[in-house]
């Protein structure tokens, strides 16, 4: 299966981040047009296949970036970007070598980096029209992320627009047209039950009240048994 959005990211240094844009994606996009290592690959699956084959079958690669994401380290203390076996790299690389788009995403601050800071393979990363993701407006950073990418894959539109909605929806909710059809009745007779109560006259209003408060008082009454007369 195919998906339009691929999610790359690293996760020491945005994976939060990487994380947030998933669950809007899905809630704005429908299950299976986003793809993200740690909740889309099937268990069992041989990771080194999937991620590779899943970037080379996507629309648009969105990139990650954080504040430490060029200056990350391994144990050896070597940088991991310019690690040919760092994971980071070799999604960007397939996208770039399968022409697939790809718009960096800057987080808290991080800077784009420049050609020069980047191997050779992935330095036109920093010739990519980047975006924000940030914090204080993270709403108005997520609706400029959407329409962008619903113009760099049509298609996403387009199953939005036919109501694809995720599965677990379809499968809680199959009927949620009755139920808000039943929910709206139920509304509407409650309101009209009070509007006929507050229309009855004062008068019978009082009076009902007076009759319930009489009918128990009689009801409890303690009333002396009757002794019958001795001839």
């Amino acid at each position: 299966m195919s998906s339009e959005i691929f999610v790359n990211y690293r996760r020491a240094d945005s994976g939060s981040y990487g994380a947030l844009l998933y669950v809007d994606l899905v809630r704005y996009f429908g299950v299976g047009r986003v793809f993200m290592d740690s909740m889309s690959i099937p268990a069992g699956s041989d990771f080194t296949v999937e991620l590779l084959a899943r970037v080379r079958r996507t629309q648009v690669v969105l990139a990650v970036i954080g504040p430490a994401w060029l200056t990350a380290t391994n144990a050896r203390g070597d940088r991991l970007i310019f690690d040919p076996d760092d994971w980071v790299r070799r999604e960007l690389v397939t996208a770039f070598a399968a022409g697939v788009r790809v718009i960096p995403v800057l987080t808290d601050g991080a800077v784009l980096p420049t050609g020069a800071e980047l191997p050779d393979d992935i330095a036109a990363l920093a010739r990519c029209q980047y975006r924000w993701l940030r914090a204080g407006d993270v709403v108005a950073d997520l609706d400029r992320l959407h329409r962008d990418l619903a113009a760099a894959a049509p298609e996403l539109v387009v199953r939005r627009r036919r109501g694809h909605q995720p599965r677990v929806v379809a499968i809680w909710l199959p009927g949620r047209r009755a139920v808000r059809w039943v929910a709206h009745w139920l509304v509407a007779m409650g309101v009209a039950s009070a509007a006929v109560a507050q229309c009855l006259p004062a008068r019978n209003r009082l009076r009902n009240r007076v009759w319930h408060r009489s009918y128990f008082a009689r009801e409890h009454r303690q009333t002396p048994p009757r002794c019958r007369r001795q001839s």
